[in-house]
């Protein structure tokens, strides 16, 4: 059919369809997908009062910014869970000695079907 690509994937095939407004949603800024629920703490923020603000939000992590806002890492509950709980840790030292320095991180600049091919190619667990 017209507009449609075969896509075979372990001896299935499966019809996929590019319609306009498919191409026209990965064209977008991502821009347009901002939200203002997010949690920002800095580098220096102590490892509890992270976690006291991940439980307040309801998002599972906790953003890592400097004071210009610039993403540095991500403290997720995976952190926590993986890199904290059993372990003897300062509740007062450094978030950032727990977080993941490592983000995938978009331009506001760039489009829907950018981030979508970060996810799939990088396999980032989180893009910000």
């Amino acid at each position: 059919m017209p507009g449609e690509t075969s896509v075979r994937n372990q001896n299935t095939s499966v019809a996929v369809a590019k319609t306009a407004s498919t191409e026209k949603a990965r064209q977008n800024s991502v821009s347009l997908l901002e939200t203002d629920d997010y949690v920002c703490v800095e580098p220096s923020t102590p490892l509890g009062k992270a976690i006291e603000i991940m439980k307040q939000d309801e998002g599972g992590c906790a953003i890592v910014c400097t004071k210009d806002r610039s993403v540095v890492g991500i403290f997720t509950e995976r952190d926590l869970l993986m890199k904290v709980v059993g372990q003897q840790v300062d509740p007062n030292a450094p978030v950032s000695e727990w977080m993941s320095p490592v983000v995938a991180t978009l331009s506001p600049e760039a489009t829907v079907g950018e981030g979508g091919h970060v996810l799939t190619v990088d396999r980032p667990r989180f893009v910000t």
